[in-house]
């Protein structure tokens, strides 16, 4: 028999607290626990233990899109239809629950066995309930002007982010900054820049959707109007395009792994490891044993 694989995300509870974490932890949970979507990571369990929270996950052994697109270079309107495709579905099923992620970009998304992408980490998105987010959370290059301001936020903040990886993953480089620039420049350039595409890049209908996706007027983002998602999936630029066929996985992937890659989780002093059961509490050292949380209590849903 061949035994299901999962991957296994160890979170040191001692860092958490020390580093004031732990209604973000929760948040994240409980977000990822309703989310059941073919292009997001599937969440399968929880564990808690003294010194330990873990996040029993599907197992993505694809490596990371930014392999994938490596592996590609520079997108054509099709491939970049593809992954744009899988990002929109995923975010649209996101915005319907009123979670906004806030953390759109390509670092952020696995590809599986058969290339197909998964949105993972939701570590700070948030759930909307008065209908805004105040936070200034994110990656600087890929931030909303809107977030940058501190004006609070809507979903809408993703669709700015999918704008930028749209013109990362068909131009090759980011449209306002770079990362040499120190965030106050990102920002600056950001909140008044105007979006330039360079002279070779001859695709009307990915420059209209970038200029729409990129638009400093939140409200005014395909995707954000009174039509919802349906401007966004009925734009020129995905004309033809079987959504379909995406959804239901029948689609052929761009570029499809040879072998097995794991992504590693590069946040601090969390640990990934690979399990082939699911029900088992997983027994880890402590990191301090000396350590005591002075009130548990968070992890009780753990």
């Amino acid at each position: 028999e061949t035994k299901t694989r999962y991957a296994l995300k160890c979170l040191s509870k001692k860092a958490t607290v020390e580093h004031g974490q732990q209604i973000a932890l929760c948040t994240e949970r409980a977000i990822m626990a309703e989310l059941d979507h073919p292009f997001i990571i599937r969440f399968v369990r929880s564990f808690n233990s003294k010194a330990w929270v873990y996040f029993l996950m599907e197992l993505v052994t694809g490596g990371e899109l930014l392999d994938a697109l490596d592996a590609l270079g520079l997108l054509t309107q099709a491939q970049a239809q593809f992954y744009a495709g899988a990002l929109t579905l995923a975010l649209e099923f996101l915005h319907e629950r009123r979670i906004a992620y806030l953390d759109l970009k390509g670092e952020n998304c696995l590809i599986d066995q058969h290339g197909y992408p998964k949105l993972i980490d939701f570590g700070i998105a948030e759930r909307l309930k008065s209908g805004r987010c105040h936070a200034l959370k994110g990656t600087p290059l890929f931030m909303a002007p809107e977030v940058i301001l501190g004006k609070g936020c809507t979903t809408s903040a993703d669709l700015w982010s999918l704008g930028v990886c749209l013109f990362d993953f068909m131009v090759g480089k980011f449209p306002f900054a770079n990362d040499r620039c120190s965030n106050e420049e990102v920002f600056r350039k950001v909140l008044t820049q105007p979006v330039k595409f360079p002279s070779s890049f001859k695709c009307q209908a990915a420059r209209d959707l970038i200029k729409g996706l990129l638009n400093r007027t939140p409200e005014s983002r395909p995707g954000a109007g009174p039509a919802g998602y349906a401007d966004l999936r009925g734009h020129q630029f995905f004309d033809g395009f079987n959504w379909d066929g995406l959804l239901g996985r029948s689609t052929k992937p761009p570029f499809v792994p040879t072998s097995e890659v794991y992504a590693e989780d590069n946040e601090t002093g969390n640990q990934v490891k690979i399990v082939e059961t699911s029900t088992d509490s997983p027994e880890q050292e402590d990191d301090d044993p000396s350590w005591t949380d002075p009130d548990p209590s968070w992890a009780d849903d753990f």
